[in-house]
Order: C-alpha cells, then sequence, then structure tokens
C-alpha cells in the first residue's frame, strides 16, 4: 500500500523541515533514536549538533542494527 502522505506535511514534523533541512535532519534522526534508545542522554544530542547531513544519513542506516547508543554513534 503506498504511502499518501508527505512527512513535511505531518503537524509535528513540518515545522522542522520549514527551519532548514539539516535542523529537521537533526529533529528526525533524534526522535528516531529515542523510539529505539530512551531515555536520550545529553552527550548524544551535543554530537547530533555537530554532525553533518551525510553523517546524520549514516546514523539513520545504521539505527536498526545498532545494539546500543555508543555503537550507533
Amino acid at each position: 500500500m503506498p504511502i499518501l502522505t508527505d512527512i513535511r506535511d505531518h503537524d509535528f514534523f513540518a515545522p522542522y523541515f520549514k527551519m532548514g533541512p539539516l535542523v529537521g535532519e537533526r529533529v528526525v534522526t533524534r526522535w528516531m533514536i529515542g523510539m529505539f534508545f530512551s531515555p536520550i542522554p545529553d552527550w548524544v544530542d551535543e554530537r547530533l549538533h555537530k554532525m553533518s547531513a551525510g553523517e546524520l544519513q549514516a546514523v539513520i542506516d545504521r539505527l536498526l542494527d545498532a545494539k546500543s547508543l555508543e555503537q550507533l554513534l
């Protein structure tokens, strides 16, 4: 079944995409990490803030296989 909604139109995510692509990617990446590893320690936010778009994509790519935050980041 196809997904017919665009994440950029989602009530939660839309404001972050309007802030800029990199800010939006950080917010979405942090949210995804929180779904697997909660609570999120402060060092994770600090590390995510320093990452480029390519580095954030690499984190997302590893997310399903990571067994810990240390392995993920």
